[in-house]
Formats: structure tokens, C-alpha cells, sequence
């Protein structure tokens, strides 16, 4: 149950990390898309 617990937490905090590393990337493709479409 404690490894249980322990993997979660793990998973939890990976989902994290790539949801801001997701975000990031979706802010840096609005940004050139932006700036594409400015001609």
C-alpha cells in the first residue's frame, strides 16, 4: 500500500512537471502563430 501510495505521488508530481512543460510549449506555439500571422 505504501509503494502503492508512493508511485502515485510520483506520477502525480511527473503530470505535473508536464503539464507545465505542455503549457509552455502551447504559449511559445501561440506566440509564433501570432507573430505568423501579423503579415
Amino acid at each position: 500500500m505504501n509503494k502503492y501510495l508512493r508511485n502515485i505521488g510520483v506520477f502525480r508530481r511527473h503530470y505535473i512537471m508536464s503539464n507545465v512543460f505542455v503549457s509552455e510549449e502551447i504559449k511559445g506555439e501561440l506566440i509564433v502563430s501570432a507573430l505568423l500571422d501579423t503579415d
